[in-house]
């Protein structure tokens, strides 16, 4: 997703929890 907050950098590796 787009990288709302540094957290979502997980994102690239598992599905994003913050939308």
């Amino acid at each position: 997703n787009a990288h709302k907050f540094p957290l979502d950098l997980a994102a690239v590796e598992a599905p994003s929890i913050n939308g």
